[in-house]
């Protein structure tokens, strides 16, 4: 603010541990209902673009929207797409499952085994029918999912910057 240095050069200060604290405090709208919830497998709140398929995550993010990618399960092979994913949601899995493992040890927020969770014949969260590229928004501290984007930082203008989704 006092003109010192430039915004790119201040973004570009930010290690990845502050974004890692930034992320952990945003936090879900007052007043929000979640729709479904699973285990708090990785801490944070974002909000993103409903994605199904890894190959797909990338080319979403590229054009900058955060994207929310949801599996039954991941493996190996999605590890491409969860690398470029703002958070990550599966029907299966607990704190010890492959989403929740990767998830935790790259900052991705996440909800694991969300029994509600309907791949087939349609995506649905307990009982809604959602589009692909619908916006979800998930708390991995508290295990939530929501309906829209619910995200609000707690504080500063940086944080809402690297919270808030990319569109």
């Amino acid at each position: 603010n006092e003109g010192l240095i430039s915004r790119e050069e201040a973004v570009r200060r930010v290690t990845p541990e502050q974004l890692r604290q930034l992320k952990s405090m945003a936090r879900v709208r007052d007043g929000v209902t979640a729709i479904a919830s699973g285990v708090a497998a990785s801490p944070g709140v974002v909000s993103g673009l409903i994605c199904l398929e890894p190959d797909r995550v990338a080319d979403l993010a590229a054009g900058g929207s955060n994207v929310i990618l949801v599996r039954p399960t991941t493996s190996p092979e999605d590890v491409h797409g969860m690398a470029q994913a703002a958070g990550i949601v599966t029907a299966t899995g607990g704190m010890v499952s492959h989403a929740a493992l990767v998830a935790r040890s790259w900052g991705i927020a996440a909800v694991c085994g969300v029994e509600t969770l309907q791949l087939e014949p349609a995506l649905s969260i307990a009982g809604r029918r959602l589009d692909v590229g619908a916006r979800l928004t998930i708390d991995g501290t508290a295990g939530k999912i929501y309906l829209g984007d619910c995200v609000e930082a707690e504080q500063g203008v940086l944080g809402s910057m690297l919270i808030s989704p990319r569109e």
